[in-house]
């Protein structure tokens, strides 16, 4: 393992503030949720809370073989019935003096048109099925049981979740309306988006709470949290783009998806089909320039001062090309340029779908050039030296080839064990320039003709928008 010598990190706190809107646990999701995990539905078996998921298994360990549950494994099986499915179908249910029954208002047929996964047959023995087993585990007595973990998540959340309503006219040059904001605990780090398509006025979110508001949050859990919400937000609007510009982007989605590395990662992450990469990789690009626009990505190049949010969404980015298998990210990103440089022309995005999908064809035919582009965004270091010109100390330098994060660096061991190890403190380790990382040695700890050295930690060097080195970088000298 190695050991961590020299760590520095440090972000300033501060936060966005804009209108609020809350969101609330719901007892539909909490319900079909619970009985999907009971199902073996791996995406229903991530809550964060540990006491909540112990006292479910407990509670419903003797109704693991209800017809209910059974039925969802078949489906899961049968017709696909996975992850966003099901929270479709549950919200088109009601909870109506202790039953469960459907939206009067809801069009079931609308549902099976816009996913069909779902037949009118399977949804309408699922909406019985979710009665008789709300009923038999007198699912109520267990929701009101446990409302202490439900208002710690409600408090977290609502305690920082503020979204300015306002952007996503200006952007999209629609309402935003008053959305439905769901949490749920059972749902763990997974996200739906529950949009307008015909089945039931209105549009809204399924968060699931990704932390136990019990235990020591890990700093930027809030920010990611955010995150999350404005990009599910985002689909609302987003998808019916992409659909009115369907016929124009399949042809370049395809070429995409067919990639090999493409292919693999987005099978991966859930993404196996052309269609859903391209939907998700325009409603990527929408969620960041939200960011963009409050100064909250890539902020130096827009003229805004660092936030630690910032650091988060630039991250973010960076993950989403590197893990996700959206490589060409960063470019898609830098091409909005051109949309904001003429908001006269265009007033919103969807005055700039034309060129975007032309960007999207353009990149489906210079697909390696884009990976080559995406490659050469690593940061590599270019030159090391050493000025001994001062009688005291050596000054190590380290020239990066990018700009690089000046806020943050790491040092470890040299893999060589013969190399003797430079023990220094945080405070000799600095950037002089966003180019040049330097450290200060003093000659007193040095013994002349010994090998000196360590290993620069490549996870804590990054370049401004994130991006960090591919492995770590070894160095090394003789003391003379």
């Amino acid at each position: 393992m190695k050991r961590l010598i020299s760590i520095f990190f440090f972000l300033s706190m501060s936060v966005l503030v804009s209108a609020q809107t809350l969101f609330k646990v719901d007892e539909r999701f909490e319900l079909t949720g619970i009985a999907a995990r009971l199902a073996g539905y791996q995406e229903y078996t991530m809550c964060k809370i540990s006491g909540y998921a112990e006292a479910a298994d407990e509670y419903f360990a003797p109704y693991k073989e209800h017809g209910f549950i059974h039925f969802l494994q078949q489906i899961r099986q049968s017709d696909g019935i996975a992850y966003d499915a099901l929270p479709k179908a549950t919200h088109t249910l009601q909870i109506v003096d202790n039953k469960v029954i459907t939206n009067p208002a809801a069009d079931i047929a609308a549902l099976c048109k816009a996913d069909p996964r779902w037949t009118e047959d399977n949804y309408r023995k699922f909406a019985e099925l979710s009665d008789r087993f709300y009923k038999d585990t007198d699912f109520h007595a267990f929701f009101e049981s446990n409302s202490e973990y439900y208002r710690k998540g409600e408090d977290w959340v609502n305690g920082f979740c503020d979204i300015d309503t306002s952007w996503f006219n200006s952007f999209y040059g629609k309402s935003f309306g008053s959305p439905e904001l769901y949490l749920s605990l059972v749902n763990g780090p997974a996200n739906y988006a529950l949009a307008d398509r015909g089945i039931l006025p209105g549009y809204g979110i399924l968060a699931g709470l990704t932390v136990d508001p019990d235990k020591e949050i890990m700093f930027g859990k809030d920010y990611i949290f955010m995150s999350t919400v404005v990009h599910e937000l985002c689909h609302n609007f987003t998808n019916s783009l992409c659909e009115e510009y369907r016929s124009r982007l399949v042809k370049a989605a395809d070429r995409i998806f067919n990639e090999d590395d493409v292919r693999a990662a987005m099978i991966r992450s859930a993404y196996g089909d052309p269609w859903i990469m391209t939907v998700e990789w325009l409603n990527n690009l929408c969620e960041a320039m939200y960011f963009r626009e409050k100064g909250l990505l890539y902020p130096e190049d827009y003229g805004f001062a660092r936030r630690p949010q910032a650091t988060s969404n630039d991250y973010e980015v960076m993950w989403l090309a590197q893990e996700k298998g959206f490589f060409w990210m960063t470019t898609s990103i830098e091409y909005m340029d051109k949309f904001y440089e003429n908001r006269d022309k265009y007033k919103t995005i969807e005055d700039f779908m034309p060129e975007i999908v032309e960007f999207y064809n353009r990149l489906s035919r210079n697909i390696d050039k884009e990976r080559e582009r995406f490659a050469a965004r690593y940061p590599e270091v270019v030159e090391f030296s050493i000025d001994s010109t001062d009688k005291d100390t050596l000054m190590l330098s380290f020239r990066f080839s990018h700009p690089m994060s000046t806020w943050m660096h790491g040092v470890d061991l040299n893999p060589d064990p013969e190399v003797n190890p430079l023990f220094t403190y945080p405070e000799q380790w600095k950037y002089t320039d966003e180019y040049t990382l330097t450290a200060r040695i003093d000659r007193d700890l040095l013994e002349k003709g010994k090998r000196y050295g360590g290993a620069l930690n490549a996870d804590f060097i990054r370049t401004l928008k994130s991006y960090q080195m591919k492995e770590d970088y070894p160095f090394e000298f003789v003391y003379e």
